[in-house]
């Protein structure tokens, strides 16, 4: 069991609890575990979490607005290089040795994403990738999903009564387990508008999981603080009016990454982006 699996759900059902009598004017913090494996084929268990596929997410919001961030490290160089003096040492006997970064057990890249709701108290959401320079603004009503509450299933998570929700989300299809006993319609990444919070959630195919670390409730904080601060990193000429643009852009950078390997010898299109992109409503 590895590091990530260890870790510890750190509140009590006494916590949320106290959680849902606070005022609602104050900042809430939720962490989740995000696993994401789009080669991942066994539609019955959740993927293993590895340094590759798994990091932490954090989502902060209060009475009017949500703020959802995901981040994920490279491996080190230090890391990168003992995993290639491994390879290396295990090459044929003609000493050839063949690096496929997709074996790799790490992440090569940095990730690092913003989502910004607040189409509860208003009309403004926007998305952020950090680490690719890109973003957009969100339309709310894209946003909504029409969910479909499974009353005969219910379920337990950390000590908090939870009830089963699936709705589709821009081409896929998902499973949601949340709390009514909190009554924020809020959750994960997008997976929002239900009568409580989401404490779980994943993809039919349990390619992309989200699941509970922990909740934090935060004194000293404000949700439009933290939000000013990202929006100060934001570049301005890579902001795009409409999602449109802003996957025509996505994918000429993907197609500008694999111009400079010389073994790509086919470009990125939409069909290869439906195998590895959470959304596949491309032009919506």
């Amino acid at each position: 069991m590895n590091a990530k699996q260890k870790t510890i759900l750190y509140w009590c059902s006494l916590w949320f609890c106290f959680l849902c009598t606070t005022a609602r004017a104050q900042l809430t913090h939720v962490r989740y575990l995000v696993i994401e494996d789009w080669r991942w084929k066994d539609s019955l268990h959740f993927p293993e979490a590895t340094q590759k596929n798994a990091w932490y997410a954090d989502l902060y919001f209060d009475q009017n607005a949500s703020f959802y961030v995901e981040k994920a490290e490279p491996a080190s160089e230090e890391e990168t290089m003992q995993w290639i003096i491994k390879q290396m040492e295990g090459a044929s006997d003609e000493g050839k040795v063949t690096i496929n970064a997709q074996n790799m057990p790490f992440r090569l890249d940095a990730w690092e994403y913003y989502f910004y709701n607040e189409c509860h108290g208003g009309n403004e959401a926007w998305e952020w990738v950090a680490s690719s320079s890109m973003g957009y603004q969100e339309n709310c009503d894209a946003l909504k999903i029409e969910w479909a509450p499974q009353p005969a299933e219910k379920r337990n998570i950390s000590g908090v009564d939870c009830k089963k929700a699936t709705g589709t989300f821009r081409g896929r299809q998902y499973v949601v387990w949340y709390a009514p006993s909190i009554p924020y319609a809020y959750g994960p990444w997008k997976l929002r508008g239900l009568p409580g919070l989401v404490l779980e959630a994943y993809e039919q195919n349990r390619r992309l999981v989200f699941q509970l670390v922990g909740v934090e409730y935060l004194q000293e904080a404000q949700l439009k603080e933290r939000v000013a601060q990202v929006k100060q990193k934001i570049k301005h000429a890579s902001y795009y009016a409409t999602r449109k643009d802003f996957l025509k852009k996505r994918i000429e950078e993907e197609n500008r990454k694999r111009r400079m390997v010389k073994e790509a010898s086919s470009p990125f299109t939409l069909q290869e982006a439906s195998k590895v992109w959470r959304e596949l409503d491309y032009w919506k």
